[in-house]
């Protein structure tokens, strides 16, 4: 995802599941993008990580509600 974002693409919420270093399993929200300096090169990249673990439970106590 690094090169993709120094190519010049952007990611908005992109899920991820990940586990933590006590073991635990984590669905996480990624986002990035590339910040570009006064002359449109690539100078850093912005990310921002979201734990979503109770939106992705509520989300599936939703499902499971309509079934």
């Amino acid at each position: 995802m690094r090169n993709r974002v120094l190519r010049g693409e952007s990611f908005i919420g992109l899920g991820l599941r990940r586990q933590k270093r006590d073991g635990t399993q984590v669905n996480i929200s990624f986002s990035a993008a590339p910040l570009c300096d006064s002359h449109g090169n690539i100078a850093d990249i912005v990310g921002i990580l979201a734990d979503i673990i109770e939106q992705k439970r509520m989300v599936d106590e939703l499902r499971y509600a309509k079934n």
